[in-house]
């Protein structure tokens, strides 16, 4: 098995118990069709849309001998559509499919908003203006580091006065996908792609990204 955080409906199979136990799964790997996402790509990965709707694509490597994928569709169909009546949110299954040849779950799902992405895996991130984050609650008191200039740097006020930016919060520990390019970040997070950032693994606290 993995550590918590490294995978989502493993979470939810195994950590929360909300979903019954298929098993034993070992989650590792998502990947999310869209802005500049290899399809192939097995890591695993968040993608925010341009409506902030979040996508995951969720590949779950399994043994053919103990896994049964008709237990894991009617697992991930329960849970979502139990959550969805009771919090009123619009968790779609997109796919639930076994790609035997490279001995992988490809599980898609899409969620309406971060809020919805955050209560259903029980992990923060937050998509939104800086003042809508403010407002939220969360703590912008945080160091940003230019993309394009490294020796630059904004911290709160700065931040704050960014109304026509978005920042993404987060602990999530695999790769996440912005629809733009990423503009500003943590030190806690690497730059992989234009728009994709990664924690660095051991890395303390939130991260923060900001695009345009």
């Amino acid at each position: 098995m993995i550590e918590n955080g490294k995978g989502l409906i493993y979470n939810k199979l195994v950590m929360k118990k909300t979903i019954i136990n298929i098993l034993t799964i070992s989650l590792c790997a998502i990947c999310i069709t869209g802005c500049g996402l290899n399809k192939d790509d097995a890591k695993s990965n968040i993608l925010i849309n341009d409506s902030s709707s979040i996508t995951e694509r969720i590949r779950e490597p399994f043994e053919a001998n103990y896994y049964n994928i008709d237990e894991l569709k009617t697992a991930i169909t329960d849970e979502v559509n139990s959550f969805n009546a009771s919090n009123g949110a619009n968790i779609k299954i997109e796919k639930v499919a076994m790609a035997e040849k490279e001995a992988v779950t490809d599980v898609e799902l899409i969620y309406g908003n971060s809020k919805e992405f955050s209560s259903f895996n029980n992990e923060i991130l937050f998509v939104g203006t800086p003042i809508e984050a403010q407002s939220s609650g969360y703590d912008l008191k945080a160091i940003l580091t230019d993309v394009s200039d490294p020796s630059k740097t904004i911290t709160t006020v700065d931040i704050m006065a960014m109304g026509d930016y978005k920042i993404v919060i987060f602990d999530y520990s695999n790769g996440v996908f912005l629809p733009e390019k990423v503009a500003y970040k943590s030190d806690n997070c690497e730059l992989i792609e234009p728009n994709k950032v990664l924690r660095t693994e051991g890395g303390l606290g939130l991260s923060y990204v900001m695009y345009k």
